[in-house]
């Protein structure tokens, strides 16, 4: 059988404020997929570990132009990528 990995990991912080932080974000990315599940409905029987798996993948390569437009390149798509970038516009 596999090994189960707990739900918060160790993390090297020391200092109260880091711990708070450290925590604090722990929470904003949970809350970030839980919101990304009830905006796509595809999304809504995934578990956080696939959606997190599919998030890590993502590469966004961004070539700033002095005097013109932007040009965004995305890679390593799967499934869940391509519905958040695909609405990504729609956002911004």
């Amino acid at each position: 059988m596999g090994k189960i990995k707990p739900a918060l990991t160790p993390l090297r912080v020391w200092s109260e404020d880091s711990i708070y932080g450290a925590i604090i974000l722990g929470f904003i990315a949970q809350l970030f997929i839980s919101l990304m599940r009830y905006e796509f409905e595809e999304l809504k029987h995934v578990s956080t570990k696939f959606i997190k798996k599919s998030l890590k993948k993502l590469t966004l390569t961004i070539k700033f132009k002095i005097n013109g437009v932007n040009k965004y390149i995305f890679a390593n798509f799967e499934r869940t990528n391509s519905l958040i970038v695909a609405n990504l516009y729609e956002i911004i």
